[in-house]
């Protein structure tokens, strides 16, 4: 079973956040008050590859995993995801199909950040790009780092 954080609670959550730790409680509030919840159950998809995404995802409870397919069927998963962890960065600032697919190992509860919610934060608040081009940053290095373990492993 799932836990639901009321906005409150998210403000909280958020505020914790790499992406927003620069935020103040009412621009967090604003954020907070936009999101959508959302349950899935175990074995349910979060988003699909190749859609477009219309937020940033929280994962409040419970565990996810992304994943890419191949054509023949093989998987990749790229993460695992517990709770407090955001997820699908892409479709938040870059406004690009998702890359990859997110499926739910157990019931899980997702907050839903909108696209255009963090947008209007961002035009608000200039320092919250930096801290969203670091975050990304280090996203990017954790990817590099699968890739070479893929490719350099046994």
């Amino acid at each position: 079973m799932t836990v639901r954080f009321d906005t409150d609670g998210l403000m909280k959550q958020l505020a914790g956040l790499p992406y927003f730790k620069a935020l103040d409680p009412p621009m967090l509030a604003r954020l907070a008050h936009g999101a959508v919840w959302r349950e899935y159950a175990t074995g349910e998809t979060v988003f699909l590859e190749g859609d477009t995404a219309p937020g940033l995802y929280f994962l409040a409870s419970g565990w996810l995993k992304v994943a890419r397919s191949s054509l023949g069927g093989r998987e990749q998963v790229l993460r695992y995801l517990g709770p407090g962890e955001t997820f699908n960065e892409i479709g938040a600032f870059a406004c690009r199909a998702n890359p990859a697919t997110a499926i739910a190992l157990e019931p899980a509860g997702v907050w839903l950040l909108q696209r255009e919610a963090i947008a209007r934060l961002v035009r608000e608040q200039p320092e919250l790009a930096q801290r969203i081009i670091e975050t990304m940053a280090d996203r990017v290095i954790e990817l590099v780092n699968l890739v070479a373990d893929l490719s350099f492993g046994p």
